[in-house]
C-alpha cells in the first residue's frame, strides 16, 4: 500500500493517494432491478396475459365460430389475387388482341391498389363506421369487388379478334382479302372497359385484406 510522507507540522492533504478514492468505486451501491423495473411499463404485461400473448384465451382456432369468417376472408383473397392478373394474358391479349399498351396497363392496374394499402389502414383506424375499424371496411370492400366481378361476368364479351382460329397462325403478310373480312379489328376497342372493371375490383378486395 502507498505510504504518505508528510513534513512536520504539515496536515495531510485531501488529495493523497488514500484519499483519492472515486466516490462511485469507493461506495457500495445497489444496482438497479431491470428486470423489475421494465416489467411494470412494458406492454403487453405477461403477468396479466398469459405467456406474453397479445390477447387473453390462448391459441386462436381459425375453424370455430368466431374466427371462420377471417380464414374465409383470407382464402377469397388469395384466389382473387391469383385469378384477376391471370385473365389479363388470355383474354385481353390472346382473344381481344389488345395492344401491349393495354395489357401492361391491366397489370399495373390490378395491382396498383396494393401501393395505398397502408392509408387503408390510416382510413380505417381514423374514420370508423359505426364504432367498427374493420369489419364495415371489409363489407364495404368485398361489396365492390363482387359488383366490379359481377358486371364483367354479365357483360357480353363480344367476338374475338380472330373470328376463326387458325388466322391467328398466319403472318398478316399472307392475310387473303377473305381472311381480312372475317377479322374482327374492333374486338381490341373493348378492352379497355375491362380493364376498368378490373382495377375497381382490385381496388375492393385490396380494401377489405
Amino acid at each position: 500500500m502507498a505510504t504518505a510522507h508528510h513534513a512536520a507540522g504539515v496536515t495531510p492533504s485531501k488529495l493523497d493517494i488514500p484519499t483519492r478514492l472515486s466516490y462511485v468505486s469507493g461506495t457500495s451501491q445497489t444496482p438497479k432491478d431491470l428486470v423489475d423495473g421494465y416489467s411494470g411499463i412494458k406492454t403487453p404485461d405477461p403477468t396479466d396475459i398469459e405467456g406474453g400473448a397479445l390477447r387473453e384465451g390462448g391459441m386462436p382456432v381459425l375453424t370455430s365460430k368466431e374466427n371462420i369468417g377471417l380464414l374465409c376472408q383470407y382464402a377469397a383473397v388469395g384466389m382473387v389475387y391469383g385469378m384477376l392478373p391471370a385473365t389479363i394474358y388470355p383474354f385481353l391479349q390472346q382473344y381481344l388482341n389488345c395492344s401491349g399498351a393495354q395489357v401492361t396497363t391491366a397489370s399495373t392496374l390490378v395491382v396498383f391498389p396494393w401501393s395505398f394499402k397502408c392509408f387503408y389502414g390510416i382510413l380505417s383506424d381514423c374514420f370508423p363506421i359505426f364504432g367498427y375499424r374493420r369489419r364495415p371496411y371489409m363489407l364495404l370492400g368485398w361489396g365492390i369487388c363482387l359488383i366490379m366481378l359481377i358486371i364483367m361476368a354479365c357483360m357480353p364479351a363480344g367476338n374475338p379478334y380472330y373470328t376463326v382460329s387458325s388466322d391467328r397462325d398466319i403472318s398478316p403478310n399472307d392475310y387473303t382479302p377473305e381472311i381480312e373480312a372475317r377479322i374482327n379489328y374492333d374486338a381490341s376497342s373493348q378492352g379497355a372497359k375491362y380493364v376498368i372493371l378490373m382495377f375497381f375490383a382490385a381496388f375492393g378486395y385490396v380494401m377489405a385484406d
